[in-house]
């Protein structure tokens, strides 16, 4: 039966359980980032993308949806074999969480390479290591080109990939002069 009264349908979103998950993905959290004023700009919005991660959690709907797809796909007749689409789920949450764990892990070095500005010295993390910026970011800085994003983006989904998998070839590491490499490093290790 299809609901088409306002009233009806809002009462069958609040039992099905999703609005909890749909409120929190709205919410504005990047507004937290007017709290830090003193930041560079350019700095406040990599800021900004990192307060918006709740937007990640509509992500929670997928299983239920790709459920709705496979029975009305069996309605009409149509049969999706089980084994296969097992295998593109997980694919899917794989490649997911490496989406995830490269933007944090370049977010960490990225962040470092900025905080430490100006001293050649302090500059410890992995992007600096690999040459994929450069040594003293200026505020508010120069437009990136998509091909060194590219460059960056690529090092950091093979560096989550080969650690998730536990491969972990060694070419791209974390920094053991910046603690907070070191950890994220660690923590996806025991997790991945």
């Amino acid at each position: 039966n299809l609901v088409v009264e306002h009233k009806a349908i809002w009462q069958q979103f609040v039992k099905s359980g999703k609005v909890k998950w749909h409120v929190l993905s709205m919410m504005p959290f990047e507004v937290l980032t007017l709290a830090f004023p003193t930041l560079c700009p350019l700095w406040r919005l990599q800021t900004w993308s990192l307060f918006r991660l709740n937007k990640l959690l509509r992500v929670i709907e997928m299983p239920s949806l790709i459920r709705s797809v496979e029975s009305s796909l069996a309605k009409v007749g149509v049969k999706v074999p089980k084994n296969p689409l097992k295998v593109v789920k997980l694919l899917l949450v794989i490649l997911l969480l490496a989406h995830i764990n490269s933007c944090v892990f370049f977010a960490i070095a990225n962040f470092n390479q900025h905080a430490n500005s100006g001293d050649l010295n302090a500059q410890h993390n992995w992007a600096n290591a690999e040459g994929l910026v450069g040594p003293s970011p200026t505020c508010p800085g120069k437009i990136v080109s998509l091909e060194v994003v590219g460059e960056q983006y690529t090092a950091g989904l093979y560096w989550a990939m080969a650690t998730i998998s536990t491969a972990g070839y060694g070419d791209i590491t974390a920094d053991l002069n910046s603690l907070q490499e070191v950890l994220y490093s660690t923590l996806i290790l025991i997790v991945g």
